[in-house]
């Protein structure tokens, strides 16, 4: 049995990299693709999130505008001529 922890590493370019033996300065790189990939991600799901949301305002206008009280409530406001 092996009792020696697995080094973590990263694969670039289809090469697995030991990230212990990195420089501060690749370790800081590889830090910050990390978070830039995070960020990536926590944008994707705040668009679909987005998307989700106009979808449903637009369905909810569709049924404003064919319902027969919105109408009604349109020729109410119009300023008499």
């Amino acid at each position: 049995m092996n009792d020696t922890p697995a080094r973590e590493t990263v694969k670039i370019d289809g090469v697995d990299h030991d990230i212990q033996s990195m420089s501060d300065r690749g370790r800081h790189y590889l830090d910050q693709i990390r978070e830039c990939t995070r960020t990536t991600s926590e944008l994707q799901l705040k668009i679909e999130r987005s998307e989700v949301c106009r979808v449903g305002f637009v369905n909810l206008l569709k049924e404003e505008l064919d319902s027969p009280a919105a109408a009604t409530e349109t020729e109410e406001e119009a300023p008499d001529e």
